[in-house]
């Protein structure tokens, strides 16, 4: 069952915060939008962001959207000094969740031996 009762917040950052984007094009993110392969859990962005979150080197993260590559996500580091200067704002629009999130999955298949 989706949450009911939520609602939209927009997060006004002061414009003179810290942004952090990575190089794609630097040969150390190479595979950095690999599918995580069993046995190897840590992709090369999930070492990045874990790096720039734990070094809070800027509040801000700028990362390709997996569904639409040239749009960007920002991620906040809510460990950065500048997290408190964040302004929030609460939004009169309910969020609307697509129900497939929230189905049970069905049950595995074993594989034929």
């Amino acid at each position: 069952m989706p949450p009911t009762n939520q609602y939209f917040v927009r997060g006004v950052i002061p414009p003179d915060c810290t942004y952090e984007r990575p190089d794609l094009n630097d040969p150390a993110m190479a595979g950095w939008d690999a599918q995580i392969i069993a046995g190897m859990p840590w992709t090369v962005s999930q070492r990045y962001g874990e790096d720039w979150f734990l070094n809070t080197r800027a509040l801000c993260l700028m990362v390709p959207s997996v569904v639409a590559r040239e749009d960007l996500c920002f991620v906040i580091n809510p460990n950065h000094p500048d997290f408190s200067r964040i302004i929030w704002e609460p939004l009169a629009k309910p969020v609307t969740w697509d129900r497939r999130l929230f189905r049970t999955p069905p049950p595995a298949v074993p594989a034929s031996p």
